[in-house]
This record gives structure tokens, sequence and C-alpha cells, in this order.
């Protein structure tokens, strides 16, 4: 047999802990239908919706008074200086990747000869548009602009690329070598491409059609050793050319992390080719006399001596453990005792 109405309400009763009747909706208003009454409370309840997406909210025990606005008619809450802040998924995470972009669509620019030079433009626009004090900016730079998603493959692309790095060097100035950026970092960029000279004269005689192959491939290979001689010269007249680089502690932490770049690879078993080594010897020559030239004359203590004679030592080694550049060491040894005589 099936409960009575009776039955059923005073089980739900027992188990809400009240009388049913108070938990009853309340009466209609007199002379107002139930359709009228749904209307009104569905009305009322996409309005408070709405005033939650706008922001608007009641005021809580405790909080300071909420402001009237005219544009809404309601109240808000005053604003507080963190509303302010950028969110983490729509600030610089957001503004870095679309750099990225730029950057690799400008690094495409390269490849063409009609298009280079407004790539390298963009390119530099972007350089000058990064905080010069932030290590996080440089770093991304560099990653950016060498990355290996575009490899310029034109020997006109890799020219324009790494003439981009006297101007990073010059717009984060001496922090690149106080935090060794330039040092682990930038000039293993110029090593790296004094490597790739090869590949980079093959592509030049494969694009000849073989019609003078050889001549090709060396003509190749000299320009690349001639702009990464330029790059050279130009990083360090840069960083010459600042107050803290005049001084012997800046010449010496420029000095140092220039030679030992460009001689490290002519050290034996440095894993490097013939090739390479003649090409760093190269280098060097054309360097040595802008590096002497900035030199201060009298150092304050021992280590400007030191840093000479062991120049001097490294190069005569050079002669012995290089076999076919004795030409360019002779000559760096030449410059270097016609500069400081006592280190050689």
């Amino acid at each position: 047999m099936a409960p009575s109405l009776e039955t059923a309400e005073g089980a739900v009763a027992e188990a809400v802990g009240a009388p049913l009747s108070e938990h009853k909706m309340p009466p209609t208003v007199a002379g107002r239908p139930r359709r009228e009454q749904r209307r009104r409370a569905s009305s009322s309840v996409s309005g408070f919706a709405g005033d939650c997406c706008r922001g608007d909210k009641t005021q809580l025990p405790g909080e300071p008074p909420l402001q009237r606005t005219s544009q809404q008619g309601g109240s808000r809450r005053p604003l507080s200086a963190s509303s302010h802040r950028q969110q983490p998924h729509g600030g610089s995470g957001m503004k870095m990747r679309l750099l990225e972009r730029r950057v690799l669509e400008a690094l495409e620019k390269l490849e063409s000869r009609d298009t280079v030079e407004q790539g390298a433009q963009t390119l530099r626009g972007i350089i000058e548009g990064l905080d010069p004090s932030s290590l996080g900016d440089l770093c991304w730079l560099l990653r950016s602009l060498f990355s290996d998603r575009v490899t310029p493959s034109r020997t006109w692309a890799r020219r324009e690329q790494l003439l981009l790095l006297p101007a990073v060097v010059q717009h984060f100035g001496r922090s690149t070598v106080t935090t060794s950026v330039l040092k682990e970092r930038i000039l293993p960029i110029l090593i790296a491409a004094l490597e790739r000279a090869h590949d980079v004269g093959s592509s030049a005689a494969a694009a000849g059609g073989g019609v003078g192959a050889r001549e090709l491939q060396a003509q190749a290979q000299t320009q690349v050793v001639e702009v990464v001689g330029r790059v050279f010269g130009e990083i360090v007249q840069g960083l010459m050319a600042v107050e803290e680089g005049k001084n012997q502690e800046g010449f010496l932490e420029v000095s140092t992390a220039v030679l030992d770049t460009l001689l490290n690879p002519l050290d034996p078993g440095s894993g490097w080719d013939m090739a390479v080594k003649r090409r760093c010897i190269l280098v060097l020559s054309a360097l040595l006399p802008v590096l002497l030239r900035d030199a201060p004359v009298h150092g304050q203590d021992s280590r400007m001596d030191d840093h000479m004679e062991n120049l001097g030592l490294r190069l005569m080694q050079g002669i012995m453990t290089v076999p076919g550049a004795q030409d360019g060491m002779l000559q760096c040894l030449a410059q270097l005792a016609c500069s400081r005589p006592a280190a050689v």
C-alpha cells in the first residue's frame, strides 16, 4: 500500500530536522499570478549575474565603503594598486613570444636580397627596444637571433646576422663583459662562424654551377673571415670607447676574453682542425693592432705586463703548433714588439 501524503511529509520533516511547513515556499502575493512571480524572479537573477560579470559586488561586513560609478549606476569597490598589475599570461611572456615571432620572420627576410635590408632594420629595432640592464633580455635575444629553427643559408644573410652582434654589445654595454656573456655566449658564435666557413664556400661553389668552383669557394671563405674580423673589431672598439674600458681593469677584461677566444683553438689537443686555426690567426692579425692601440700605456700594477708577456709566449707557441701559419703569427709578434718591446 502506497504511503499517504502525511506520512511522506513527516519523513521529510524528520530528515531535515524541522517541520515541513517551515521549508515551504512563501505564499503568492495576492492578485499576482505565479507566472508573473517566476518572470520577476528570473529577471532579478539575470540582473545579479550581469552585475557579477561587470564586477559589481555586494559590500561585505568590515570592507571599505563602495563607490558609486556613473557609467553603470551601481556600486563598485575602490581600485587598488594590484588592479593595475599585468597578469602573468598577458604580461612579459606574451610580449616576448610576439618579439620572438618577429625575430624569426626578420631572419627569414635576410634570405632574399630584396628584403635583406628590411629584415636587418627590423632586428636592430628589436634590439634597441629591449631593456639594456636585463640579463634575461640579453640571453633571450642571443637564443632567438641564433636559433637552430632558422639558420641563414645565404652568404649575405649570415653576414647580416653576424653584424648584429656589435649592435647587441653596444646596446647592453659593459654588462656583456661583467656577466661573462661576451666570452661564453657571443664570441663563441664567431668561432663557430669560422668553422662553418667551409660550408659557406661549398654552398657558393655549388651555386656557381661548377664554373670556377675553387675560386668561388676560396672567395666565400675569405669573406667570412673578413666579416668575423670586422665584428671582433667593432665589439672591441665599442667596449673600449666607454669610460670603464679605458682603464686597466676594463682593458684586461675585454682583452682576455677576446684573446682567449682566438688563441685557445691554437692549443695542441684543442680539437679544432687546421683550417679553423689558420682563420683564427688571420682574424687575430687584423684585430691585434686595435687591441694594442687601446691598451693603457702604464698599468697600475704588473698585471698589464704579465698579460702582454703571456700573449707573446702564446704567439710563439702558435708558430710551432700550427703548420703553414707562421706568416700570420710572425706578423702578430711584430705588432706586439712595436707596441710592447718587453713582451717579446
